[in-house]
């Protein structure tokens, strides 16, 4: 049974979150599918060494997205997307602040492309680290 997701501060209303089914056939012919869980919402892993994949919250059918930490070279981090602009996706990043000390350790973000739930809190988490957001002008 899905979850059901209200934000009605920011106008989107309530919806139901679908459970996500692991692929039940087999991968294409040289491909495997990944065999590491996906983190849980407002959670991170290690996807390979140094990149962490980061799940938040998208309310609906979509459910989630994926934004990643990338290692900077001075130790720091990069973040590649930010999630959508609701206080249910703030909340999920205040855990995640705290755990990689991003407030200092924060060297940019990436904005992959102009959907709100790639760009949604990067002016929130540019204020919160002071950095600077990028993205291209053709995406924007």
């Amino acid at each position: 049974m899905g979850q059901a997701y209200c934000e009605g501060a920011v106008g989107f209303g309530c919806f139901v979150t679908a459970p996500r089914l692991a692929p039940q056939r087999a991968a294409p012919p040289g491909m495997e599918w990944f065999p590491l869980a996906p983190p849980a919402q407002g959670e991170a892993v290690e996807f390979v060494e140094g990149l962490q994949w980061i799940r938040l919250p998208v309310p609906g059918y979509l459910d989630h997205i994926n934004v990643w930490l990338l290692p900077a070279a001075d130790g720091g981090w990069w973040l590649v997307d930010t999630g959508l602009g609701l206080p249910a996706v703030r909340e999920a990043w205040e855990p995640l602040l705290a755990r990689y000390g991003l407030a200092k350790s924060l060297r940019g973000i990436l904005v992959t492309h102009h959907h709100p739930d790639h760009f949604g809190m990067a002016g929130w988490l540019a204020q919160r680290c002071g950095v600077s957001v990028t993205m291209s002008t053709a995406a924007f």
